[in-house]
């Protein structure tokens, strides 16, 4: 369970939503469906430092979360004097207001909770293919910027001569030259950024999920600096926390002062094995990734449609390969959400905005929406104000 309250920020009026598996996010342009896809991604973000660090107190600082959230997903101006921002998960709940800033409280589950990857997939993700010298482009930590990290290591990572969906294409990684290169399905090899606007939007959206969803990823991720520097303080903490609310954390060795095979043993405190084992797996839970959740504009950006429907078959299978990946969308293509609406072992989610003198109000679709969807081949597109209606 996951929920998103949403309360005058930027053109979004309100929103109160519960994600799913699988979601999605339609409405006409400019009328908040990145908003609220930034937001969701951002709250998720935020639950996930809180586990690692065991603390907010990043965010407890006046102004912290605001300024994180509108610098990183670019929202800066969207901001109002009575913006509102809760969220609530299995785990914990959090909300921001002017007046009162940052607060949060632990759930019953706290310690259940897995650590995932969280990754957000901007519409501009073919930057990476149109500009050549993309890796020295500097600009504030913001989305597009962390995803072109993604990209940097996707393309060295992932294996040379992917294909790319069925298209008879395949993505070059030349290793000397540090260049990009697709090999076309008549033999020709082209520079990255000399191909179709379709395949410069598609092919890093596609290598960067191949590579976050491999073990390759996980193993390098779980192993990098930052990575042990937070899990030594995890452990400390741990350790920290089981002494002082479960039970001890050390207890008398009971070998203590005896003579062992390399002499009188003077370790006088051994750790309690039940701490051992409580922290262990509480540790394993955060300190390793263990699934996807994924935040991506517009996957059908300059693709044929059925090339469309295509992409979103690989994406749910993707969705489908480890238990707990996620996946919310904003779109406008019916092809997608088409797919979509089959709605195969998961849980699906449909989300719409309509406008109003207020603002924007985000709804969810009702059962019998998406099943006269689904069966009927109603058009959300065309008969947005028609949703929730069940008269």
């Amino acid at each position: 369970m996951k929920r998103v309250i949403i309360h005058n920020f930027g053109p979004i009026k309100d929103a109160d939503i519960s994600l799913k598996d699988v979601n999605v996010v339609i409405g006409e342009q400019s009328i908040g469906k990145s908003c609220v896809l930034k937001v969701s991604c951002f709250c998720t973000w935020v639950e996930k430092r809180i586990e690692i660090e065991q603390n907010a107190q990043r965010f407890e600082k006046k102004g912290a979360f605001i300024e994180e959230l509108t610098n990183f997903h670019r929202l800066n101006g969207y901001e109002h004097k009575d913006t509102y921002i809760a969220y609530e998960s299995n785990y914990m709940k959090f909300s921001y207001d002017n007046e009162n800033g940052f607060s949060y409280e632990w759930k019953e589950d706290r310690w259940e909770y897995k650590r995932p990857k969280v990754s957000y997939i901007p519409a501009e993700r073919n930057l990476v293919a149109v500009i050549p010298n993309w890796f020295e482009v500097k600009s504030i930590a913001d989305n597009i910027q962390s995803f072109m990290a993604d990209w940097s290591d996707a393309r060295k990572s992932v294996e040379n001569d992917k294909e790319i969906l069925n298209l008879d294409v395949a993505y070059h990684y030349d290793e000397g030259s540090d260049k990009d290169f697709v090999k076309m399905n008549n033999g020709n090899v082209l520079p990255f950024a000399n191909v179709s606007s379709g395949l410069q939007s598609l092919i890093p959206l596609y290598i960067h999920l191949v590579n976050i969803t491999s073990k390759k990823y996980r193993e390098q991720e779980d192993n990098s600096v930052k990575h042990r520097s937070d899990n030594e303080k995890l452990t400390d903490f741990l350790i920290d926390y089981y002494d002082k609310n479960v039970g001890k954390a050390f207890i008398k060795n009971p070998s203590y002062g005896k003579m062992g095979q390399k002499g009188i043993i003077n370790q006088e405190y051994i750790p309690n094995p039940d701490m051992t084992q409580w922290a262990f797996r509480i540790y394993r839970n955060i300190s390793t990734i263990h699934h996807c959740e994924v935040f991506l504009e517009e996957p059908e950006e300059n693709l044929f449609p059925p090339t469309q429907q295509i992409l979103m078959r690989s994406l749910m299978n993707f969705i489908k390969r480890q238990q707990g990946n996620t996946l919310f969308i904003s779109t406008h293509s019916p092809y997608i959400l088409d797919i979509l609406l089959e709605r195969e072992e998961y849980d699906f989610g449909l989300f719409y905005i309509q406008s109003s003198d207020k603002g924007s109000m985000v709804k969810t679709a009702t059962e019998t929406d998406v099943q006269d969807m689904y069966e009927d081949g109603v058009d959300a597109f065309f008969n947005i104000e028609r949703l929730g209606d069940e008269a």
